[in-house]
C-alpha cells in the first residue's frame, strides 16, 4: 500500500513562499514498524522520499491510502499533497485516484511513480504495463524540447 502525505506549515507560518526552513519546522520522527518488520508503506522508496521531503523543513503527515478518507484529508487543510509510490495499478491504490479528483482544483499535487500513474488516470491517461520490466532500467529520452523539456538535450538518459 502506498500512504499519502501531507505537507502543511507549522502552526503560525507564513503562507508566501519562504526560504527552506524558514518559518517551518522540522518535525520528521522515525516511522513506527509495521508488519514483518516494514515500514509503512512497504518500500524504501515510500520511506526515502519521506526522509527526503522531511529534510526541506516541512511537516510531515503520512497515512496509508486505505486508512484515511477524503473528508479526513479535506478537516485536515493540507497545503499539498504527495501520493508516494507502491506496488500495483492507480485502481488499486487506494483512494488515491479519488484524491486527485477532489483535490485537484485547490491543492498542489505531486505524484510519485503509482502516484503519477494516478494523477494520469484520473485524466483520461491510459496505464498500461510494458512488454518488459522497465522499473529501475536507464532509457533515452526524446522529445519536442517545448515545456518541461525546453533545453534538455535529445537522447539524456533517465531511469524509469
Amino acid at each position: 500500500m502506498i500512504p499519502n502525505f501531507e505537507l502543511r506549515p507549522s502552526p503560525g507560518a507564513s503562507r508566501h513562499p519562504l526560504p527552506v526552513g524558514e518559518g517551518l519546522t522540522r518535525d520528521l520522527r522515525p516511522l513506527p514498524l509495521g508488519e514483518g518488520g516494514r515500514r509503512p508503506g512497504e518500500g524504501r522508496f515510500t520511506y526515502n522520499l519521506v526522509q527526503y521531503l522531511g529534510e526541506l523543513g516541512e511537516d510531515l503527515r503520512v497515512f496509508r491510502n486505505n486508512r484515511v478518507t477524503v473528508e479526513e484529508i479535506e478537516r485536515m487543510k493540507p497545503s499539498r499533497i504527495v501520493i508516494s509510490p507502491g506496488p500495483g495499478t492507480p485502481r488499486e491504490a487506494g483512494i488515491s485516484e479519488k484524491v486527485v479528483e477532489h483535490f485537484h482544483k485547490s491543492i498542489s499535487i505531486l505524484g510519485v511513480c503509482l502516484g503519477h500513474q494516478a494523477i494520469g488516470e484520473v485524466f483520461g491517461v491510459k496505464i498500461v504495463r510494458a512488454p518488459t520490466l522497465m522499473h529501475g532500467k536507464v532509457s533515452q529520452i526524446f522529445h519536442d524540447g517545448k515545456t518541461l523539456f525546453r533545453g534538455l538535450p535529445q537522447g539524456f538518459p533517465a531511469t524509469r
